[in-house]
């Protein structure tokens, strides 16, 4: 994907505000379905600027939270976003309905198949894009 070369102070911005990401929330520290609401899923949309950081660093940790992201969806408290539309096949049956959170996680979902091609990213972007 072209994008336009980002000014230094805002990417160094960016790497800062997603480094504090990093450090409070992952595997072994504080869960990100506890950081929002609408069964995790207002914190799982994360996955958007995470993806982004690592097209645009290359920084690898990045593209890894927003796989861990993803994980929270089956998580004490997740949205079960992957789950729900794998079994129900229904936007409006999956998660907690809420059309913002939704989109902008499977915004994130797309973007993670255009990095990993993990066909399962792909899978729920065009079921939900199917049933909408």
């Amino acid at each position: 994907m072209a994008r336009a070369a980002p000014h230094a102070s805002a990417l160094e911005t960016a790497k800062r505000a997603a480094g504090l990401l990093l450090s409070t929330f992952g595997p072994g520290k504080r869960s990100l379905n506890e950081a929002g609401f609408h069964t995790g899923m207002a914190a799982t949309d994360a996955m958007v600027p995470m993806v982004t950081l690592y097209q645009v660093t290359g920084d690898r940790k990045y593209l890894d939270f927003a796989e861990y992201a993803v994980q929270c969806f089956a998580m004490p408290g997740g949205s079960n976003l992957d789950r729900d539309l794998l079994t129900k096949h229904s936007v409006a049956e999956a998660g907690n309905g809420k059309a913002y959170e939704m989109l902008t996680n499977l915004q994130g979902l797309a973007q993670l198949y255009r990095e990993t091609s993990k066909k399962e990213y792909l899978k729920l972007v065009d079921i939900a894009w199917k049933d909408i």
